[in-house]
């Protein structure tokens, strides 16, 4: 048997999405898809229901009756934008956020053939932002979808579709840990917008805690929706006082206000965090020690948005 193995340099269409106006349903009319940002891996999940079957007089199962489809992808990529950051982490508010389902698509050449991969009923259930020094911004993020096609149809069977090329977006710069400064002040603030705090390194965390309503009668979900929301972060700081110490154990009513600009400037974005409380403080003294003393704090908040600039 001959064939042509594949790989993630066999990409022809980048990940990217359009937003759907009736749930789990893909636009077909003219639909302008999404850059979602460079990818730096994609993982796709099915998990199939099975009820296992057994008799008296055997030891081994007679049958296996499938149950239910669940599909699922996970996500790596560096922002250049805010879109599908928003899509993760903001409340239901009507377009671009998760009020609003997607359809995401790429496409892959497999055993030299141009195949097309469609998530639809998309929303993304977790959200994890990471920016440590002289890195890229990284975004981990875990969608669950109501089903997924798979065509080698012209164009995904979709009409006059607007795709996103490689070649239309090779020129768009991810954002850095040196995005989120113009002027040399640390990109993160807490309690007020002027008292920068000089990380090393700062990640956040928002979940969504969707659930998935599968009917009787329905192998797949009928609907995805968010429920609770919860929503943590951590950051490390050089140590240089104690007041951070103090409001570990004895927190200020109604908690702290905290902000991490991601892009600087005009038109740039920034998470606003409300209700931020410490509940975990962590520093160390070591005779081995060769670096500044570092004091790590974690928490969680009550709130957050992406705010424009």
């Amino acid at each position: 048997m001959s064939y042509v193995t594949t790989g993630p340099w066999n990409v022809i269409k980048p990940p990217q999405f359009v937003e759907e106006t009736v749930y789990g349903t893909t636009p077909t009319a003219s639909p302008a898809f999404v850059y979602c940002g460079p990818l730096v891996d994609m993982t796709h999940n099915v998990e199939i229901g099975y009820l296992d079957q057994r008799q008296i007089g055997s030891r081994d199962l007679y049958a296996q009756i499938q149950t239910g489809i669940e599909f699922s992808f996970d996500i790596t990529f560096n922002p250049v934008d805010e879109k599908m950051i928003k899509y993760g982490i903001d409340l239901p508010a009507g377009t671009g956020t998760i009020e609003k389902s997607i359809s995401l698509l790429f496409s892959q050449k497999i055993n030299g053939t141009e195949t097309f991969i469609i998530y639809t009923g998309c929303r993304c259930d977790s959200t994890d932002i990471e920016i440590t020094s002289d890195a890229a911004v990284e975004v981990s993020q875990t969608w669950l979808a109501r089903d997924r096609v798979i065509t080698v149809s012209a164009n995904a069977g979709l009409t006059t579709p607007d795709f996103i090329l490689p070649n239309e977006v090779s020129s768009l710069e991810p954002w850095t840990n040196l995005s989120g400064t113009t002027n040399a002040n640390s990109p993160l603030t807490w309690n007020t917008g002027t008292n920068y705090i000089d990380v090393n390194s700062f990640s956040a965390s928002v979940t969504n805690n969707l659930e998935r309503i599968k009917p009787n009668g329905q192998k797949i979900n009928k609907f995805v929706e968010p429920t609770l929301r919860d929503i943590e972060w951590e950051f490390a700081t050089w140590l240089k006082d104690v007041v951070f110490q103090g409001e570990a154990v004895t927190p200020p009513a109604g908690g702290r206000n905290m902000q991490y600009t991601l892009k600087a400037g005009t038109g740039g974005f920034r998470l606003d965090f409300a209700g931020c409380r410490i509940n975990s403080e962590t520093s160390s003294d070591a005779t081995s020690a060769t670096e500044a003393k570092m004091l790590e704090l974690a928490g969680k908040a009550t709130t957050v948005g992406l705010t424009v600039l």
